[in-house]
């Protein structure tokens, strides 16, 4: 896990070199981590990946006394000795013991222009987490899924569980489109994404009717269009998932896009002032 970049982590609240992070595997099973993205020096809907991290304790069974106080501080630290203003920002507590922790801002995961434009390529990997709601690192799966992925030069591997459902990507939500009607996989069998959260909010708002279900494998071809949603990669539209394509211009697809941007903008500019 060498996926750092900038002169400085956090470890245990004090900053350090980069190079003081430990590499040794053992250090790393099965930590629990959370990733949040910065923007303009301003750290993107800090309060519900807050949250999310609280909850991924809770559903360890760990304790978690890390106020939301030391969270911002601890990512405004890293702003400001890297400074870098906009990227991905991962906090891991290796041990599952929450005053001990590494944060840092790790290689950004962005697609391309074209891949906004005309969608990414994703391939399916028939997987599973073991404890979906929690955010814990699982090195077989994010292995298997970087291989495929590798070898089919895709953007991201589609997981799909042992009864042919999709599920969500290796590091995405998924979401579907039918008509004027966006479908996603309900939250107890993912990792809700605070995305995907955020885009469930804009569609309830905008009186986009969302239902959430179990998408077979075998019906993904029934589906108008498809997009993922994820911290790095924000909304993005997908292709194809293996050799099915989608129309990457569906007009509520790209109108979900544009109101997403939006919230974002909207919050950077509510919070600026306050980094």
């Amino acid at each position: 896990m060498t996926d750092w970049i900038g002169k400085y982590c956090i470890v245990d609240g004090e900053i350090r070199p980069v190079n003081d992070i430990p590499v040794d595997s053992s250090y790393w099973e099965k930590p629990v981590y959370e990733v949040l993205r910065v923007e303009e020096g301003v750290p993107l809907f800090i309060e519900d990946h807050f949250l999310r991290l609280e909850n991924s304790f809770s559903l360890c069974g760990k304790q978690f006394s890390f106020s939301l106080t030391e969270f911002r501080e601890t990512v405004a630290k890293l702003i400001k000795t890297n400074k870098i203003q906009d990227g991905p920002v991962k906090f891991i507590f290796p041990s599952g013991e929450y005053r001990h922790f590494v944060a840092y801002f790790m290689t950004p995961h962005r697609p391309s222009s074209d891949e906004y434009k005309y969608g990414i390529k994703t391939i399916s990997l028939y997987e599973e987490r073991n404890n979906p709601n929690a955010k814990i690192w699982n090195a077989p799966l994010r292995e298997a899924a970087t291989k495929l992925i590798s070898k089919n030069e895709a953007y991201e591997a589609i997981l799909i569980d042992k009864d042919g459902f999709i599920t969500e990507g290796s590091r995405s939500n998924i979401f579907f489109v039918k008509d004027n009607t966006v479908y996603t996989t309900p939250d107890d069998r993912i990792l809700p994404g605070i995305t995907r959260k955020k885009v469930l909010e804009i569609c309830f708002d905008k009186g986009i009717e969302t239902k959430m279900m179990m998408v077979p494998y075998s019906k993904i071809n029934k589906f108008d269009s498809a997009f993922l949603t994820g911290t790095s990669r924000k909304v993005v539209p997908v292709k194809c998932i293996d050799n099915h394509y989608f129309d990457t211009d569906n007009k509520l697809m790209r109108s979900i896009m544009g109101y997403f941007n939006e919230l974002t903008a909207a919050y950077i500019s509510k919070n600026k002032h306050n980094e």
